[in-house]
């Protein structure tokens, strides 16, 4: 963005750039404010493009972008479908579609974590040029790394990998991979706790309790803040959810696999109890039990693929834990 507006042709074009979750979004403000040339204003969310014209939106996280699924509140979506002429089925794509000459799309399917979540197939209708990104440049693993955690949820694994260049650790004990992840914030900070959602938010309901998960006699509670909380003052002794963690990059990562995913020996093949995996809105209106598998499964390819100098893994499943310790450094 800043090199378009940089250019003369493109110092009068109006650019934004478009990030559907909220707390990632708040901390790109942040950014945006501190880099001359650009401004927070530049910065929206998908319910902000239908408000004006732009010469050309970016989306980070496209498959973040929601259609008319299991929302918490239909009303300002419907209002927006409205307001552009479109009928119910409208999505959130369509609406950059609509309010913009051109975009540009980041787009991930392997990163779609929700029902609300735009489908592959709301993409193929528009034709878009096509560009493959081969590598990512957040992780010092490389793509070795991020193949080898995909077979490892894909349950295709066949060998152990080593990463010279990647810190990767498998926790027997819960206290010991607390420590390591807080221990890495005080020597590079950005090391942080993140989970799969199989717990519920409880310190949120005032019921007194103020803690949300509980593992070894060690009690943790859900991120406190949802904007910015990476950056918020006691983020290190708490634990961060996809919804939280999405699209940021960290130094280290401590990822709690979750009692919602296990592992079955004789299908050889990575299960999902689904009764155990509490994210209301991320599994109501699902029929197909593949379909809930593959969300939760893109959860754990996203969280164990945040950090760029290492990952931490602790996992409650026994059976997962034996699985993954064939392949992982075990601590």
């Amino acid at each position: 963005m800043k090199a378009i507006i940089s250019k003369s042709w493109g110092k009068h074009l109006k650019i934004g750039l478009v990030i559907p979750m909220t707390s990632l979004r708040q901390t790109m403000k942040k950014v945006f404010k501190q880099v001359k040339e650009l401004s927070p204003n530049m910065i929206l969310g998908p319910n902000d493009v239908v408000k004006d014209s732009y010469d050309i939106l970016l989306v980070d996280e496209a498959h973040r972008l929601q259609r008319r699924v299991n929302l918490t509140n239909f009303v300002p979506f419907d209002k927006a479908n409205k307001d552009l002429g479109l009928g119910k089925d409208g999505t959130q794509l369509d609406w950059i579609m609509k309010s913009a000459k051109s975009q540009i799309l980041f787009y991930d399917a392997k990163q779609s974590i929700r029902p609300a979540d735009i489908r592959e197939d709301n993409f193929t209708r528009y034709q878009f040029n096509k560009r493959t990104l081969h590598s990512q440049m957040r992780v010092q693993g490389g793509q070795d790394y991020i193949e080898f955690i995909h077979a490892l949820l894909n349950s295709t694994a066949t060998e152990k990998k080593a990463f010279t260049s990647y810190d990767l650790r498998l926790f027997d004990h819960f206290s010991d991979f607390l420590n390591a992840v807080k221990d890495r914030d005080k020597s590079y900070g950005l090391a942080r706790v993140v989970a799969g959602y199989a717990w519920e938010w409880e310190s949120n309901k005032k019921n007194g309790i103020d803690y949300d998960i509980e593992i070894d006699g060690i009690r943790l509670r859900w991120n406190s803040v949802t904007q910015d909380w990476v950056n918020s003052a006691n983020a290190v002794n708490e634990v961060g959810c996809i919804h939280t963690i999405q699209g940021y990059d960290l130094n280290y990562a401590g990822v709690i696999l979750g009692p919602e995913i296990s592992y079955d020996f004789e299908k050889k093949k990575i299960v999902i109890d689904k009764d155990k995996y509490v994210d209301f809105n991320g599994k109501r209106a699902i029929t197909d039990p593949r379909e809930l598998e593959l969300y939760i499964t893109n959860i754990y390819k996203t969280l164990l693929t945040r950090g760029i100098k290492g990952t931490y893994v602790y996992v409650v499943d026994k059976k997962l834990r034996e699985y993954l310790g064939k392949f992982l450094p075990i601590c």
